[in-house]
């Protein structure tokens, strides 16, 4: 029969093992949360629907969300992977006569 002391070492390696996991799942969420990227726009507000309609077109490109919109404005929160895509979408909406300005974020 072995005692506890007998296996310290293999505690050792999984306390290890459990830190080492740890430190790869704060990076991952870092990594993450590096990579979220989110812009406000003031759109006037006929454009509000079109915009979202184009936007969930491209399936989990982003999310579109309506901050005000009686003032128009709304949120795009997308991938940075994803930035020359929502860059492209914006340029069209100007192309289409859909009036949108980028705003400062106010926290």
């Amino acid at each position: 029969m072995r005692c506890l002391a007998d296996h310290e070492e293999d505690f050792e390696f999984q306390v290890a093992s459990e830190a080492e996991e740890e430190d790869r799942f704060r990076v991952g969420i870092m990594s993450r949360a590096k990579m979220e990227q989110a812009r406000r726009f003031i759109i006037n507000r006929d454009g509000i629907g079109f915009f979202k309609a184009i936007l969930e077109s491209y399936e989990d490109l982003g999310i579109f969300s309506v901050i005000d919109g009686k003032d128009g404005l709304i949120e795009l929160i997308y991938s940075s992977d994803f930035e020359d895509d929502i860059q492209g979408i914006v340029n069209d909406m100007l192309n289409c006569g859909i009036e949108l300005r980028e705003v400062a974020r106010v926290r």
